[in-house]
């Protein structure tokens, strides 16, 4: 989680210039998580070049014959696959536990745990990525696969299925409502282990969350990590968010400050912001919206 985040909270920082994207350019989200935003800010992290961060938004899917196709090293590492390249077979080999699929470029067929399966086009390769179309690569990595025609935005799994170990604590319900639509009702579990450190409120009228130590020990800070919100398009918010699930008229989505909002001069606050962050984003897997 730590991680993830540390990646996610770059994307704010990064110049309008290598964020620029075409006027209405398709969205990819792997387990609730911006693909795009989170392979641009690695690269940044990693201290890429402007060019070459521009090729990875380039790259990251592409239409061929009116078939959106989806990089499968790219997609499958954020799955936590791993994906090896067998070069005199022209094989390649995506592994996970027990779990083993084997491709050949060229080829329609490929094997999935020993069980022979086709698709009705041949992987192929494109500066040195192969790429799939997107329902058999989730065919192949046993992943859901979500295609919103209206918002052209497609979701490889979810966040919630990165549910760790199973705490107590409190299920919490919470409405939301966006003008001119219905109510939608979600609930989570606050696990009581996280009390002392995470508060509940709202933050002009959006249910959100806050670092305790920061909120009653600061005057200037008010230690705010992020909200509930319904949003049409997800595409189109501007700060660091996860995708929790769609819903009549768009998507319930939590966004995250796109700054620090605690004291940065006082070590023991920056510490506890980052904790009660971490501890809010394991809180979101747990997120279950009611019908």
């Amino acid at each position: 989680m730590k991680k993830f985040l540390g990646i996610l909270l770059c994307i704010c920082f990064l110049p309008g210039l290598v964020l620029a994207k075409e006027e209405d350019p398709l969205a990819i989200y792997i387990r609730g998580q911006n693909l795009e935003d989170l392979q641009v800010a690695r690269a940044v992290q990693e201290g890429k070049k402007v060019e070459e961060i521009k090729e990875i938004q380039n790259s990251y899917y592409l239409v061929k014959e009116n078939r959106t196709f989806l990089p499968l090293r790219s997609i499958g590492e954020e799955l936590g696959f791993k994906v090896e390249w067998k070069q005199e077979e022209k094989e390649i080999l995506v592994i996970k536990g027990k779990d083993k699929v084997r491709m050949t470029l060229g080829s329609k067929i490929y094997w999935k745990n020993n069980e022979k399966k086709e698709m009705d086009v041949v992987p192929f390769v494109r500066n040195e990525r192969t790429y799939l179309p997107i329902r058999f690569l989730g065919e192949a990595l046993d992943e859901k696969v979500e295609w919103d025609q209206e918002t052209k935005l497609v979701t490889i799994g979810a966040y919630q299925d990165l549910t760790g170990k199973e705490k107590d604590g409190q299920v919490v319900t919470e409405e939301l409502q966006r003008k001119g639509q219905g109510k939608v009702s979600y609930s989570y579990v606050l696990f009581d282990a996280y009390k002392k450190d995470i508060l509940q409120g709202k933050e002009r009228e959006v249910p959100s969350f806050y670092d305790r130590k920061t909120k009653e020990n600061s005057l200037e800070f008010p230690g705010w990590i992020g909200g509930f919100y319904l949003e049409k398009n997800p595409k189109q918010i501007p700060v660091p968010h996860l995708l929790l699930g769609k819903v009549p008229g768009g998507y319930l989505c939590f966004n995250f400050a796109s700054d620090v909002q605690t004291d940065i001069n006082k070590e023991a606050l920056v510490k506890s912001y980052e904790k009660s962050r971490e501890e809010v984003c394991e809180i979101l897997t747990t997120v279950k919206i009611n019908k």
